[in-house]
């Protein structure tokens, strides 16, 4: 794109057993996170970010979580009942 620089993608891959990531203050532009232990009913949020989940139902552990950044433009889709953020992230602003 004219006018546009590449200033790379930042993404951090944690195994949290259990999330707690209140307050937390992360400039990553993608953080995926294991075992969250969420449940459905369970909110989370962080400000900053939009957030995909994948809980683990029938069981006490497990849940997956990515957190992507506000200003990037991603794309969500399902792949076998599992959903997928695209590996196609746009940083530019929305």
């Amino acid at each position: 794109m004219a006018g546009s620089q590449n200033h790379g993608l930042s993404i951090f891959q944690w195994n949290c057993n259990g999330l707690h990531l209140a307050n937390s203050k992360y400039t990553y532009d993608v953080i995926c996170s294991q075992e969250t232990f969420l449940k459905p009913g369970k909110n989370f949020s962080l400000t900053g970010y939009n957030t995909v989940r994948k809980d683990r139902i029938g069981m006490g552990k497990g849940g997956l979580i990515t957190l992507v950044k506000d200003s990037l433009i991603y794309t969500e889709t399902d792949s076998h009942n599992d959903r997928v953020i695209s590996d196609k992230m746009n940083r530019q602003q929305k």
